[in-house]
């Protein structure tokens, strides 16, 4: 059944609203994939992301999949439907991938076991660079018109705002709790400084008003804690 495009939009401000409450990545990955199977009603849906050092993308999250092989998926660029959507940044779709001899088949295993056929898959980009790649699938045969081509890449335009606001979210309580670990820091020392400061003056008033050596140190040892010793220039222990 086709998707009704005035609803879907409706959907899609409505996942705009959600996701810009999500606090952090995660959060952004769970409603983007929840939305995408619910604005298509597939039986999948699942991100991956770029990884820029391994220049492919990683299986990041999914909702629907149950092949424990399913979360170790990466693909190169041009590879597969995955890797032509991030090389190309454009949407790609097939009815039925294992019969689709336009791609390149490198995850044929997984893909059969986790039974999906249908796959459609659109760029996550942000300020014009890949970030990843969302995507909705079945486990039946079936077409992706055109109008539902363009909600799933409108929501992963959405998806991506939404992870550029978390990662700025992160970044802020990353400073924050780095800036409130350097006052602990600060304080702390402050506080020892204090306190050596005060020692100082209490053993000066001590030795001002004539109080011996071992009562000084025994004072010492009571503030302090440990044991101490003093000892004359010739190295003899007083008192």
């Amino acid at each position: 059944m086709a998707v009704d495009l005035a609803l879907g939009l409706r959907d899609i401000l409505d996942a705009s609203a959600e996701l810009a409450s999500a606090e952090d990545e995660d959060a952004v990955l769970h409603i983007a994939i929840r939305r995408a199977r619910q604005l298509v009603g597939t039986d999948l849906a699942y991100v991956m992301l770029l990884d820029p050092e391994r220049g492919d993308t990683y299986m990041r999250m999914a909702e629907g999949a149950t092949s424990p092989r399913f979360d170790t998926i990466r693909l190169g660029m041009g590879l597969g439907l995955g890797g032509q959507v991030a090389e190309a940044m454009a949407p790609r779709w097939t009815r039925n991938y294992l019969a689709d001899e336009q791609y390149t088949h490198v995850i044929d295993p997984i893909i059969r076991d986790e039974g999906v056929k249908a796959i459609l898959g659109v760029p996550v980009r942000t300020h014009g660079r890949l970030t990843g790649t969302l995507f909705t699938s079945d486990r039946r045969e079936r077409a992706f018109s055109q109008d539902e081509i363009t909600l799933v890449a409108l929501l992963a335009d959405q998806v991506s705002a939404a992870l550029t606001a978390a990662e700025r979210a992160s970044r802020r309580q990353r400073d924050l709790d780095s800036t409130r670990d350097a006052l602990d820091i600060a304080h702390a020392e402050t506080a020892r400084l204090s306190a050596t400061v005060d020692l100082h003056e209490r053993l000066t008033r001590l030795v001002i008003a004539g109080t011996t050596v071992p009562e000084i140190v025994d004072l010492v040892v009571d503030l302090e804690g440990g044991t101490a010793a003093v000892f004359d220039l010739a190295h003899r222990e007083i008192g």
